[in-house]
């Protein structure tokens, strides 16, 4: 009988367990969600240099430089750790072929093109303390490709 009692003593023993255990299984599987979330969170951040980021009509930050050219003009912004830029028609209004082209140094570039009315952009890459390459075109016209220091 003294084998029964400790049976049952288990029995009841196993069952706190068990809710003990599958509240540790909810803490580790939480635990182990926020690790994947911080991990996707640093993986977004590491490949943001190469990312474009688009804005609803301009650029954040501070203007730091406009480059002028036959159809149109590239603007240039500079925020913490980004450079931002827009191309614009020197006459908006007609619908014709622009473009804009950033690109850090040590990465790929980062283009955004179309038919627009008034402006391309705005597109940003992120930057520190690199070189960056810059372009647009409005139509024919078009700005040569310039590295500037940020």
């Amino acid at each position: 009988m003294g084998g029964a009692i400790v049976d049952s003593e288990i029995r009841a023993t196993g069952t706190g367990h068990t809710a003990r255990a599958a509240r540790a299984r909810g803490r580790r599987r939480g635990a182990l969600l926020g690790l994947v979330t911080l991990v996707s969170a640093l993986l977004f951040a590491l490949a943001a240099p190469c990312t474009a980021h688009a804005a609803a009509s301009s650029c954040a930050g501070n203007k730091v430089r406009t480059l002028k050219f036959s159809t149109g003009k590239v603007v240039i912004y500079r925020g913490t750790g980004f450079v931002c830029a827009m191309t614009y028609a020197k006459n908006p209004g007609a619908a014709r072929k622009m473009s804009i082209t950033l690109q850090a140094r040590g990465h790929r570039a980062v283009t955004r093109a179309g038919t627009f009315r008034k402006y391309a952009g705005p597109l940003s890459v992120t930057v520190s303390h690199r070189r960056v390459k810059v372009s647009g075109k409005v139509g024919s016209g078009s700005l040569s490709p310039r590295w500037i220091r940020y």
